[in-house]
């Protein structure tokens, strides 16, 4: 069976906030797609109720961390009591 040419596929204008252009074109470059294929992604996964992959977070140009989808709320959950503490000043020190 012939592959679709790209007249066959529907085609729908789109107009992004400030940033959100950028934004996806930096993802679809961290996934390896084109800003189609990632924006097409990205609409699939929100149909299809997916969860979302590993999370990558970056501490300089080289230095990455990956959270399992497993860990993903217990890993906001310390974030979210981490920054309740920095707010309130509590970093563990002792009255004196």
């Amino acid at each position: 069976m012939a592959e679709k040419q790209v007249k066959d596929y529907d085609k729908f204008n789109l107009r992004f906030p400030d940033g959100m252009r950028d934004a996806i074109a930096e993802r679809a470059k961290r996934n390896g797609r084109s800003m189609n294929s990632e924006i097409v992604q990205i609409l699939e996964n929100a149909l299809s109720g997916s969860q979302v992959g590993s999370v990558r977070i970056g501490f300089g140009e080289s230095d990455f961390v990956e959270i399992d989808p497993s860990d993903h709320k217990s890993v906001i959950n310390g974030l979210f009591e981490l920054m309740h503490k920095l707010q309130s000043g509590d970093d563990n020190k002792k009255p004196t």
